[in-house]
This record gives structure tokens, C-alpha cells and sequence, in this order.
């Protein structure tokens, strides 16, 4: 009995753990409580266990993974602080960026927290601020869900695609279509909610509908009179994404609110209020331990609304219990033994089925994480795979808050699954290649169809055959349009070995005049290379640091603390031979004389023969014919490593500097960089910026096409590692990015096919 009550007096003795009940220490002189031994301490605190009885019914106080939406607001708590923070910022600000980790909770307290406090009126200056909302998340079409959003109370659905069609044309669309909804309504104010904003990069694969999007929604934040308010929602590492579009970047700048971690008494809230609000209560000391597993990481919020649900649905009475958190897994643990529970659980067949939709609803991240990707409910549907297994293997995700479902699409609940279901992560990791290349196909599948099935946008050469060999053990993947994107890039290879055969046919004489004629070599007696005297600089063989140490990534931390730099490490060192590479990029004219050669394909980049650029480097280059170019100067694209010791390694000192000209932050004398003109000037602007070696613009100006795939470094961990298939490595920076994006360092990737316009070009380099 002495026993009994020293024990509810508030510790026990467990292995030298000190074990505190009912107040806020949890843990002694032996450290933290994990969960690996909770349920040791839950037997040791048996005595304040209670008695095992079946479960009170009730609805559930926790959201599990998915946000809380404006009809949750009754369960939102925690957020008061940021909440009014918010409301005070919309009141005075036409336009507001909430930024933030994936999962920090963002549009939560968009949806919960700030929506309702306008929809109960908000008052500034006097004035009474409140009226319609919409909200939308703009998915792979932005325009089309902000127009059908907007368009929502009428019953035609030509105003829809009237309205999506002004918003492309014209970017004052969407303002004129607020003022004229606030006629008809009455109304004086409206607030435009874009949930989820990194869509319009991650989904949205057309550069002139998300070029649209963003300068509508800039436009109709633009009033004076401060009717329309926009808001949006955007994950941190997706912040750089904006800095192409200089308006966005101007905005961001001044009206951005961060959204930071929750504090301890804030989180205390966030757990105990909702139960307490119907009735449930906690066993002393749980808390107090999930506290303590939280700790204090921003995107932690769904892993602990997640594990807080699992206890619940453990719960014994009204009351949750410490073995209940345990064997739901805790925090940490929650979501992957749910997911693995439920793909246990299903049939082998219906494990197939589970797999390819969570493939499908992944997005393969472009040097950032994999993202959780929205997909049409009929992609979901497999070849070899009733459609009554797949809505039922569906229903079952979707009851497990696994994934969310609307109308026609679904997705993942949220990334934190991708992030933390280890089964997810292999079947990633084992079919990254596959996906790679399926997700390039159907973008250039769309594309082909949306350009009139134009023969241009037909696949060639390698990538031809290596869409082939996939297609043999993946076809019954492919739509109707990707099969016949496929069948009708066959059709042209075929009539282009046909023609070769024809061509075969000639005289010896006459075939050698047509090849040389076809293939610009004729031309190479009449076009030669230009601007070529003194182009070229030495780099002299030896060892140099690759990559990044662990001093540079803590003083790039400082620009951005909450980046991911594990591309570039570990720094590593590097034997090259000696080698030469040029001094300048290569500018407008020389790439116009390939061109006029016949050798090299004239850029997307029409600019590019306009008068007074000849010198300005070229743009709009794809990959291969920037390797064309450089054979025909008698050169070859650069290694990233031989990129990045001309442009950073120190010979004499052996030393590595962060920028081309030494450690000390960039200026606009040293570099182009954060360019408020949008554009590229000469070649060799800037000589107090030159590299150890002689060479110019190794930073800003334009990123560099390097021969090297995009790949992780020699001894990093792949399993960090975002790993993308086919795309080579970009180096240097351009006009758009900032102090930390042209950092010698710095790893980019680009698709070697497409044409990015106005931001990348190249330099070559050669044996010596």
C-alpha cells in the first residue's frame, strides 16, 4: 500500500529512468522517454492505467493527416497567435504569402483559422472588412480550376470556359471579373484563398498558362482600393521557384508571412483542447511524451494529428493511454504502420494495385523532395486490374486517410507519408528510372496533342529507343494518346530509314554532294568557326575539393536554413587531367554560325540573330545540340567536376573558394545575378568577377549545360538522394537566381530535350 501511494505521488523507479506523471518532465538522469520504451513504462505505471474497458463511441477530435478545412474550425487550436497575425495582415494587405515547411500547418490555419475570422468580419480603420470566399488549389491547370472556382454559381458552363479563355489572353481578366462579381453581389470585399501555390510548378507543365496564372492573380491584388485580397500557401522549398517571374519575387518580398513551429504550450493546446472539448480524456504523462517526440521540427504537425488519431482509436474508455500511443507506433512511427498495416492487409493482387497508385500519385521531385501528386481518378485504373479491385483498393486507402479523394481525382494525404513509409521509398528508389521516363513521355504525349500532333514534337533517336525497351514491359501503362505518340514517332523513324535507303540509291558522286549538303558538311568549307583567337584557357592537371565542406554548407545555411545541400556533399577530391575550356560562353554569333553552317539547330530562342546580341550569350540551347556545337569547334561539353574547378579552385593556394573571384558575397559589380532587367549582358561584363583561371561569368549570367548526368556525389547517401534519370547537371547560376544559387557548389538539373529559353546556355571545353 506505502508502495501504491508513493507511486501516485508522481515518479517511479523503471532502470534508472525517473518517469514523471501528470506534470511536465518526462524522463531523468538516463534521458529522454522514446518510444521504443513506452510500453515498458506503461507496465511500470500500471497503477495509473485505467482499467481496461471497451471504448466510449464518439466522434474523433483529430484530423489524422488530412488539413483542417473551414467546417473544422471547431477543432483548431494552437494557432490563435498566428491567426491573428494573419487577419491583421490581410486587413492591411492586398496580397499574402503564407510560407512554410510541408507540414507546418499552412493550410490549416488558412482554412481554419484565417478564413473564418474573415468570414465573421474584419475590421480596419473603422471599416468592416468581410465577403466571399474561394478557394482553390491550382492543380496542373491553374487557370482552368481558378475559372471554374470563380464561375461556381452559375449554371452554364460556357461562363467557365469563357473566363478561363480571358484569364490566358489577358492579365487584367481576373481583376475586372472580381469588380464585376462585387456588382452584381453587393458586396465591397472578397478573398481569394490559392491553396497549395507549389502546384503551379510541380503541376503545371505549360510556362504560358503558369505565366498567366501568376500575373492574374498579381493584377487583381494591384487595386487600389483594396477590394480583393489574395492569399496563397506555399512550401519553403519551393520559394526559389517564384524568382523567375519578377513580379511574384517583388511581392513575395513584401507581403510573406513564415510559418515557424509551433511553441510547447502551443502544441499543448493543439493536443489537449479538442479532446478535452468533447470529453476524452489523457492517462498522466502522455502529453508530456508526445511532447517530447515532436520536439520542435516545423512539418511534424500531420505525423503528430496523425498519431494523436491512432491513440484515440486505441483509446480505453474515454480515455487515451500510453499503450495505446505506443502500439499505434508514436509520432514518428504512425503513419508508416498504418500504411504498412493496410498494404498487409490487402491481397497479393491487391498489393499490386496499391502499388501503382501510390506510384502514380508521386511526383518525382526536381532537386527538391518527392512531392505527393493530384491525378484524374482514370489514371488510376491498370491494364491487368478489374476496375471494381482498383475502386476497392481505392475506398480502402481512402477510409485509412491514406489518400483524399474529389470528385474526379485523388492524392496522397500528405508528403509526410512519401517521407516516412519506408515500402514507399523502395518501390520509389526501384522504379525511379521507369517513372522518370513515363512521366516525360505522357508530358510530351500532351504536348504533341495540344500542338496539333505536330511531327516536331515526336520522339528520335535515343530517347526513341529507350521509350521502346520500357514500352515492351510497361505498355498496358499507356493511354490512348501516349500509344499512339509512340506509334507515330515508330512511323517517322521508318520513313526516315526509308528515305536513307532511297538516298542509297543515287550515283557514289551525286550521294556524297547530297550527304554533305543534308548534314551542313559542305557547308563547313564556306561557314567556319568565329571569335574563336584566344578563347580558350589551361586548367593544369592535379587534385581538387569537389563539392561542398561542411564549413561552406553552414555559411550557405545562413541564406537559406531551411535547404537541403546534401547534393554537393560529401566534398571529395578529384584527379583531372589538364584541359582547356573556353573563356567566355558561347555568344549569339558563334552559335549563328554553326547554325548558317548547317551543322547546329537553330535555338527556340529566336533572339538570338537580333542586332546588337551577337555578343550576348546564346540561350534556348537543348543539351544536344550544345554537344554539337562544341564538336564542331573541336571541343566537347565540360564534366561538372572540370566546370567547377575552372571555375572555383585556387592552383597555387590549393584553396576553394564559394564564388569564382573568393569567399566574399556577390554585388552587381562582380556578377549578374537577381537581374531586375530580365536578361543577359555580353560576355566578359563583368572582368572583376573572373575565375582563378582567367575564365568569365562562372557565375550569374546563364546556368551551363555540363556533359554529366544528374547524380549524387561519390559516397553520398542515395537513399537523401533525389535521383533523376537522363537530365544533366547545370553549374553556375543565372541572371534569376540569387547569392546562394551562384555559388560555385551549386548542382542544378535540366531536361537535356527541352529548350529552356532565356536563362541557360553553355561553354565547351577540350584535351589541350
Amino acid at each position: 500500500m506505502a508502495e501504491q501511494e508513493e507511486s501516485q505521488k508522481g515518479s517511479v523507479q523503471a532502470n534508472d529512468k525517473s518517469v514523471a506523471v501528470g506534470d511536465i518532465r518526462v524522463g531523468g538522469s538516463a534521458g529522454n522517454i522514446s518510444i521504443s520504451n513506452v510500453t515498458h513504462v506503461y507496465n511500470t505505471l500500471a497503477e495509473n492505467a485505467p482499467t481496461e474497458v471497451e471504448p466510449v463511441e464518439g466522434e474523433p477530435p483529430y484530423m489524422g493527416m488530412r488539413y483542417f478545412d473551414t467546417a473544422d474550425a471547431g477543432l483548431f487550436y494552437g494557432r490563435e497567435a498566428l491567426t491573428r497575425e494573419l487577419v491583421a495582415r490581410v486587413a492591411k494587405e492586398n496580397f499574402l504569402a503564407i510560407v512554410g515547411a510541408s507540414g507546418s500547418g499552412k493550410s490549416s490555419v488558412a482554412r481554419a483559422g484565417l478564413i473564418p475570422a474573415w468570414n465573421a468580419g474584419i475590421v480596419e480603420s473603422g471599416k468592416r472588412l468581410t465577403g466571399a470566399v474561394y478557394i482553390f488549389t491550382p492543380t496542373a491547370h491553374p487557370l482552368e480550376n481558378l475559372a471554374a472556382c470563380l464561375t461556381r454559381e452559375s449554371e452554364s458552363v460556357t461562363a467557365t470556359s469563357i473566363l478561363m479563355d480571358d484569364l490566358k489572353t489577358d492579365s487584367r481578366s481576373l481583376r475586372l471579373y472580381i469588380r464585376k462579381l462585387l456588382s452584381q453581389s453587393g458586396g465591397t470585399n472578397l478573398l481569394l484563398l490559392v491553396d497549395q501555390f507549389e502546384e503551379t510548378f510541380t503541376l503545371c507543365k505549360d510556362s504560358d498558362e503558369r505565366k498567366a496564372f501568376i500575373e492574374n492573380l498579381l493584377e487583381a491584388a494591384s487595386e487600389d482600393d483594396g477590394a480583393a485580397r489574395v492569399v496563397l500557401t506555399l512550401r519553403a522549398d519551393f520559394y526559389h521557384h517564384c524568382f523567375d517571374y519578377e513580379g511574384l519575387r517583388l511581392a513575395l518580398g513584401k507581403h510573406q508571412a513564415n510559418i515557424g513551429a509551433m511553441t510547447a504550450d502551443e502544441l499543448r493546446e493543439a493536443i489537449t483542447a479538442p479532446a478535452q472539448a468533447a470529453g476524452w480524456d489523457f492517462q498522466p504523462g502522455l502529453v508530456d511524451l508526445i511532447l517530447r517526440d515532436v520536439g520542435a521540427e516545423p512539418g511534424a504537425l500531420p505525423l503528430l494529428s496523425h498519431a494523436l488519431l491512432e491513440t484515440w482509436k486505441r483509446r480505453q474508455g474515454r480515455t487515451l493511454t500510453l499503450q495505446g500511443y505506443a502500439d499505434a507506433g508514436g509520432v514518428l512511427k504512425a503513419i508508416a504502420q498504418t500504411a504498412e498495416n493496410v498494404y498487409d492487409n490487402f491481397s497479393p493482387a491487391e498489393q499490386v494495385i496499391a502499388r501503382g497508385i501510390f506510384l502514380k500519385l508521386t511526383e518525382l521531385g526536381e532537386n527538391t523532395q518527392d512531392t505527393r501528386r493530384r491525378a484524374v481518378l482514370h489514371e488510376l485504373v491498370q491494364a491487368d486490374a478489374a476496375q471494381d479491385s482498383v475502386t476497392k483498393v481505392l475506398k480502402t486507402l481512402v477510409d485509412a486517410r491514406l489518400v483524399t479523394t474529389e470528385q474526379d481525382s485523388a492524392e496522397v494525404a500528405h508528403e509526410a507519408l512519401i517521407r516516412q513509409w519506408g515500402t514507399l521509398g523502395k518501390w520509389l528508389d526501384e522504379d525511379r528510372e521507369n517513372l522518370s521516363l513515363y512521366r516525360h513521355l505522357k508530358k510530351s504525349a500532351e504536348e504533341w496533342g495540344r500542338r496539333g500532333r505536330e511531327a516536331g514534337e515526336l520522339y528520335r533517336g535515343a530517347r526513341l529507343k529507350q521509350i521502346e525497351v520500357w514500352a515492351k514491359k510497361h505498355g498496358e501503362q499507356l493511354s490512348d494518346l501516349e500509344k499512339k505518340f509512340l506509334k507515330a514517332s515508330q512511323n517517322v523513324k521508318k520513313r526516315e530509314r526509308l528515305n536513307w535507303i532511297a538516298i542509297a540509291g543515287v550515283g557514289v558522286g551525286l550521294l556524297l554532294m547530297v550527304i554533305l549538303g543534308i548534314t551542313g558538311k559542305l557547308n563547313r568549307y564556306v561557314c567556319r568557326p568565329v571569335d574563336m583567337q584566344n578563347y580558350w584557357v589551361t586548367i593544369p592537371a592535379g587534385e581538387f575539393q569537389m563539392g561542398s565542406s561542411e564549413e561552406k554548407i553552414a555559411y550557405a545555411k545562413t541564406l537559406c536554413s531551411d535547404c537541403d545541400f546534401s547534393n554537393e556533399q560529401p566534398q571529395h577530391l578529384v584527379f583531372l587531367d589538364a584541359y582547356q575550356i573556353e573563356k567566355y560562353e558561347v555568344t549569339n554569333r558563334q552559335y549563328a554560325q554553326c547554325v548558317q553552317a548547317g551543322i547546329c539547330t537553330s535555338p527556340t530562342n529566336k533572339t538570338y540573330t537580333a542586332p546588337g546580341r551577337e555578343l550576348h550569350p546564346v540561350t534556348g540551347v537543348i543539351w544536344y545540340d550544345a554537344t554539337t556545337y562544341c564538336g564542331w569547334v573541336g571541343g566537347r561539353l565540360p564534366t561538372e567536376a572540370e566546370w567547377e574547378k575552372a571555375a572555383s579552385w585556387d592552383q597555387e593556394t590549393k584553396m576553394k573558394f564559394v564564388y569564382p573571384w573568393g569567399d566574399n558575397a556577390p554585388t552587381s559589380v562582380l556578377l549578374n545575378y537577381n537581374s531586375a532587367v530580365n536578361d543577359t549582358p555580353p560576355v566578359g561584363t563583368y572582368p572583376e568577377g573572373i575565375s582563378p583561371y582567367g575564365a568569365y561569368d562562372m557565375a550569374g549570367n546563364v546556368d551551363e549545360w555540363t556533359a554529366d548526368l544528374y547524380d549524387m556525389y561519390p559516397g553520398g547517401d542515395r537513399r537523401a538522394f533525389i535521383y533523376i534519370d537522363g537530365n544533366r547537371v547545370l553549374r553556375g547560376g543565372s541572371w534569376v537566381h540569387n547569392d546562394l544559387g551562384v555559388r560555385s557548389a551549386s548542382r542544378y538539373w535540366g531536361d537535356p530535350s527541352y529548350p529552356y529559353s532565356g536563362a541557360i546556355g553553355f561553354r565547351c571545353a577540350r584535351s589541350p
